[in-house]
């Protein structure tokens, strides 16, 4: 009980009580990583705000691979609760452009992405993979996807929806062609269904309705030639609706890597157009879609910079209250720097504000922002960066999560003043002046693929494998660990 209930002028009866303001929240930059290099490609906030980000650890373990998966868990207050790595005897990868990190109700946590671990060996076929922990940081399962005839498969994403049920999505490879599928698991990992598609199509998004529909974001068609997808699919795995839609003039592609849904039931989706293997600049857009899947607009972001010597790539969206936020990497906004950028925009496609994350003069290295999420009036976002150089053991990249005011403010240079003479960097969070317009090139007609097939030819299989092992520490010492990391490091943001 409260030593204040019942005192008058305290809230308790007898006096004017009145509701003292809730105490604002801190917000602040957290990073953590050891004496490797260490990407962070995406993140998850759960119920209580605890933050997950991930991504690709190199020369950790003695089992031969160079490359394995590394999760953080930072509490509310940005502190690491606990990390885990897992690898194997080959190499483990996950897919930055895609939402492959979520969390459910009671705080549990996937990661989905692909391994040439999965047969014991380093030579073994890519396969995909799904991995669980609990709140804990127990490791719950592993859980690869196959299909019979195929030489590679690739994980891309996993959503949770409200029941806890998995979605996952990713493609197999054959030498005769490339098959997308979307499988949705119970919290246990048990597979309800698995649907499977021809031409190449590929999921990288979802987000649901309140009765459960998914609602995903894609690319389908030859690659370096894609189109945008958007398709509704009912609880069961049938397909409602899909839009194929995208750039109408050349052979560029469309490359759609997220999607959010505002409270009347509109889509938003952000990804990027151009293709890098010709050589050719991207530039990222946002394009709304109404609840039946009609399209409504498209706003281009860093058009104007690509085309001269800037490049800007979609890597996250939300929309929360009602504002989709925007997030990625740019090089036309700061001559010589690739700089994260993160844009809010209404539901009419007006920007709103824009800002970017970057280094200050004297420190080197490229930032991206590549993971989103929000609650409570605040922004979270994961950066893969490599100004850490002068940050004692964290590596020349480390995990690094910022959390900021949802209306975009408090911008500011920020310091980390290092442990000795000479370790030190900064970061600027500032106002960013990357182009958006309207843009006009975008349809739903006239374009290479009309519809989305199911493919009958195989089905994807689902099965625990016993390979990979978890990591903690540049010693290579096998097991797990549950002290805080080496190179955690805290910049308060007043």
């Amino acid at each position: 009980m409260s030593p204040f209930l019942g005192v008058a002028g305290l809230g308790g009866a007898g006096g004017n009580s009145r509701k003292l303001p809730t105490p604002p929240e801190d917000t602040w930059i957290s990073l953590s990583g050891i004496s490797h290099w260490s990407s962070s490609d995406n993140l998850a906030v759960d119920n209580d705000k605890n933050t997950f980000t991930w991504g690709k650890h190199t020369n950790l373990h003695s089992q031969g691979g160079s490359y394995s998966f590394w999760i953080i868990k930072f509490d509310s207050d940005g502190i690491p609760a606990w990390h885990r790595g897992i690898g194997g005897a080959g190499n483990e990868y996950n897919n930055e452009y895609t939402r492959n990190i979520t969390t459910d109700s009671s705080g549990s946590v996937y990661v989905m992405g692909y391994s040439n671990s999965t047969t014991g060996t380093s030579t073994g076929d890519r396969r995909a993979i799904l991995i669980k922990w609990n709140s804990s940081g127990t490791l719950q399962y592993k859980k690869l996807f196959t299909m019979s005839g195929t030489t590679q498969s690739y994980g891309n994403m996993n959503v949770v929806d409200d029941s806890d049920n998995i979605w996952c999505s990713g493609r197999h490879y054959s030498g005769s062609g490339s098959y997308g599928f979307i499988a949705k698991l119970n919290s246990n990992g048990n597979l309800a269904w698995v649907k499977d598609y021809n031409d190449f199509v590929m999921a990288s998004d979802m987000v649901f309705d309140s009765s459960g529909n998914a609602y995903c974001t894609g690319r389908i068609g030859a690659l370096n030639q894609d189109e945008g997808l958007v398709m509704k699919i009912d609880t069961s795995g049938n397909i409602q609706w899909s839009s194929i839609f995208g750039t109408t003039t050349g052979t560029v592609a469309d490359y759609c890597r997220a999607i959010g849904m505002d409270s009347s039931g509109n889509l938003y989706v952000a990804g990027s157009i151009g293709d890098p293997y010709a050589g050719g600049n991207q530039y990222a857009f946002l394009s709304k879609f109404n609840s039946s899947g009609t399209y409504q607009w498209t706003k281009s972001i860093g058009q104007t910079e690509a085309g001269s010597t800037g490049e800007t790539q979609t890597h996250s969206l939300i929309v929360y209250n009602d504002t989709i936020y925007v997030c990625g990497r740019t090089t036309g906004l700061i001559s010589g720097q690739a700089v994260g950028f993160l844009i809010a925009f209404n539901t009419s496609g007006d920007q709103q504000w824009s800002r970017y994350f970057g280094r200050h003069s004297g420190s080197t290295g490229s930032v991206t922002a590549t993971g989103l999420d929000a609650a409570t009036n605040y922004l979270y976002v994961s950066l893969e960066q490599n100004i850490m150089d002068h940050v004692p053991n964290a590596g020349s990249k480390a995990h690094t999560v910022f959390k900021i005011p949802s209306d975009g403010t408090k911008t500011g240079i920020y310091t980390y003043t290092g442990q000795s003479v000479g370790n030190g960097f900064d970061f600027v969070y500032g106002t960013s002046s990357l182009s958006t317009s309207n843009y006009t090139s975008h349809a739903t007609s006239g374009l290479n693929n009309s519809s989305v097939s199911l493919y009958t030819g195989a089905t994807t299989s689902v099965s625990s494998t016993s390979y990979l092992t978890e990591y903690y520490n540049a010693s290579q010492n096998i097991g797990v660990d549950q002290t805080n990391m080496t190179g955690y490091h805290q910049i308060d943001i007043p």
